[in-house]
């Protein structure tokens, strides 16, 4: 749905409640009265549009349709080169099936194939859609990896990445929340061309103090690590009746608190409830 589709459905949910105590008043009825159905559940996320560097691309105009390429349209937009919306784009919609659409492109990139995807609901739905072009430096892949003071990874930590010094303005290239993956535990992957980067933390779970803004420089060969240090690594536990007596078990890698005394097997999960 659009933009205007979705300011009409939350202004019906807001005001239903107001237009029916005012209905009551005039006509002095009382008793049960049909409410109106509440709005089918929301899907929130982003789509970010890269070409074959994974370089965010601004000027990019794509439309998405419902349940098939050949649907309804529900959205139109264009990327635009806002530092915090670089090359990218939020999206709210309800679950199902939808396709993507690359109406027009900049020069000298190329219209993407459809992109098909399916939406949640639920925060966080993420879709990339792919533009032909140029390659326009060598790409370096790795990950990622937010830690606290002792080491240990931190799920959690989001991360912006942009081009340049910390001292200048950049455009954006990569943002996203550390998590368990295949690349690393408390990462997240990332593929960027050969350049400086400045690195600034959006955000850190409870426990966890924001870090400054740093410089990294990405180099060949991959695998390229970048290391996040996250200060105040949270409380300290002697042991699992420590972890148990605070309310915090089980206890996980990543979390405040979390240290491999706690986790005996390795699995990542601490103070374990005894089977």
């Amino acid at each position: 749905m659009d933009i205007m589709k979705l300011h009409s459905r939350f202004s019906r949910l807001f005001l239903a409640p107001i237009a029916l105590a005012l209905g009551l008043v005039a006509t002095g009825v009382a008793g049960p009265v049909a409410a109106e159905p509440l709005p089918s559940p929301l899907g929130t996320g982003a789509v970010s549009i890269k070409g074959p560097s994974s370089e965010l691309l601004p000027g990019v105009t794509v439309e998405i349709l419902k349940d098939t390429c050949t649907g309804p349209a529900v959205w139109l937009t264009t990327t635009t080169d806002r530092p915090d919306a670089y090359g990218a784009f939020g999206i709210g919609l309800e679950p199902g099936d939808y396709c993507i659409k690359t109406r027009s492109v900049p020069a000298p990139y190329s219209p993407a194939a459809d992109v098909t995807f399916t939406m949640e609901a639920r925060p966080a739905n993420w879709v990339t859609v792919w533009v032909p072009g140029p390659i326009i430096k060598p790409t370096v892949t790795g990950a990622l990896v937010a830690k606290n003071s002792g080491g240990w990874p931190i799920n959690g930590v989001t991360a912006h990445i942009r081009e340049g010094s910390c001292n200048a303005h950049g455009q954006g290239v990569w943002q996203n929340t550390t998590a368990a993956n295949q690349w690393a535990q408390g990462g997240f992957g990332i593929a960027l061309p050969e350049d400086t980067y400045c690195v600034t933390t959006l955000g850190v779970p409870s426990g966890f103090h924001v870090p400054s803004p740093f410089e990294t420089k990405i180099v060949s060969p991959s695998p390229a690590w970048v290391t996040v240090w996250v200060p105040g690594a949270g409380p300290y536990y002697a042991n699992c009746d420590a972890v148990r007596a605070a309310g915090a078990a089980p206890i996980r890698i990543g979390q405040p608190g979390y240290g491999p005394h706690l986790d005996r097997d390795g699995d990542g999960v601490g103070c374990e409830a005894p089977r």
